[in-house]
C-alpha cells in the first residue's frame, strides 16, 4: 500500500509539473492547429449539405501521412526527455527509492498516452459540438464524402465502406495508445542505456519517416516492419487477404513489443546509477 501512494504522488507531481513545462503548451498548440484544420472540410460539407456529424471522427485523425508525422512527432517530443530526471524529481528519487521513481515514471508515460488519445478524439468534437450528432454508425456526411473523390478531405473510402464506424473506433483507439507507449518506451529505454539521448530520438524518428516511405513507395510488403501505418486501419489485411498483417497482428505485436520495452527498461533501470543516466 505504501509503495502505491509513492508513486502515486511522484505522478501527481509529474502532473503538477505541466504548469512550468513548456512543452505541454508546445504540443498542445500544435496539435489544435493541424487537428482542427484535418476537419474542416468535412465540417465545411456538413454546414452545406445542412448534416449534422456523427462523432466518429477519429480515425480520420490519421488518414493523411503529414497526420501522422505532425502527431508522432509531437508524442517524440513529449517524451523526449524521458525518465524526466530534474533538480526536483532527484529529490523525489532519493526519498522514494529508484525502483519506485522509475516504476513511477513508466505508469506517467501510459497514463499520459491516454490523456493525448482522449484529446485527439474530444478536440474536433468540442470544437464543432452543435454539428455533432450521436449516431450508432458512420452518418450521411462521412459515408457521402468516402465517396467524393474529387473532394480533399481525411475520410477514408475503404476504411467506412470496410468496417463499421465503432469496429474502427475502438482499434484506432488501442492501436494509438499502444503506438505511444512504444515511442514512449523506445525513449525511455534508451536514454537510461545511452548517455546520448539523439538515440532514441532517431530510432522513433525513423519509425515515423518509415510510414512516409511506405506511402510514397506503395510498397506494401514494408507494413510488416512499419507500425506507424498500422494506425489507419485500411491498411491492414481485410477479411481473408493474405500478405498483408492484420489488425489482430497490429495489436497482439505492439502489446508484446511494449511488454518487452516495459521490462527490460524496468531492469535495466534498476542498475544504473542515476547520475550516469
Amino acid at each position: 500500500m505504501k509503495r502505491t501512494k509513492g508513486i502515486c504522488k511522484i505522478i501527481m507531481c509529474n502532473f503538477a509539473n505541466w504548469i512550468r513545462n513548456y512543452k505541454i503548451y508546445f504540443v498542445v498548440l500544435t496539435l489544435v492547429i493541424f487537428v482542427l484544420d484535418n476537419y474542416t472540410s468535412v465540417f465545411d460539407f456538413a454546414q452545406q449539405a445542412r448534416f449534422r456529424v456523427s462523432p466518429y471522427l477519429f480515425p480520420f485523425c490519421f488518414t493523411h501521412p503529414f497526420m501522422r508525422i505532425v502527431i508522432f512527432s509531437c508524442v517524440i517530443f513529449l517524451f523526449s526527455n524521458a525518465p524526466f530526471i530534474s533538480d526536483f524529481q532527484l529529490l523525489l528519487l532519493s526519498r522514494t527509492g529508484k525502483k519506485k521513481w522509475y516504476l513511477a515514471q513508466m505508469v506517467y508515460i501510459i497514463i499520459c498516452c491516454f490523456l493525448l488519445t482522449a484529446f485527439l478524439m474530444v478536440l474536433p468534437i468540442i470544437r464543432n459540438i452543435s454539428m455533432i450528432v450521436f449516431l450508432k454508425d458512420w452518418g450521411k456526411v462521412i459515408e457521402t464524402l468516402a465517396r467524393q473523390f474529387d473532394i480533399v478531405h481525411p475520410i477514408s473510402y475503404q476504411t467506412v465502406s470496410r468496417y463499421s464506424a465503432q469496429e474502427v473506433m475502438v482499434y484506432t483507439v488501442c492501436v494509438s495508445v499502444l503506438l505511444m507507449l512504444l515511442i514512449g518506451m523506445i525513449l525511455y529505454f534508451c536514454n537510461i542505456l545511452f548517455r546520448n539521448r539523439s538515440v532514441g530520438i532517431l530510432i522513433c524518428a525513423a519509425l515515423v519517416l518509415l510510414d512516409w516511405f511506405v506511402y510514397i513507395t506503395g510498397n506494401m510488403m514494408l507494413l510488416w516492419i512499419s507500425p506507424i501505418s498500422w494506425i489507419q486501419m485500411s491498411n491492414m489485411a481485410y477479411a481473408r487477404e493474405r500478405g498483408f498483417p492484420s489488425s489482430i497482428f497490429s495489436i497482439a505485436c505492439l502489446i508484446i513489443l511494449n511488454i518487452i520495452l516495459l521490462l527490460s527498461t524496468y531492469f535495466v533501470a534498476k542498475r544504473k546509477d542515476v547520475v550516469e543516466v
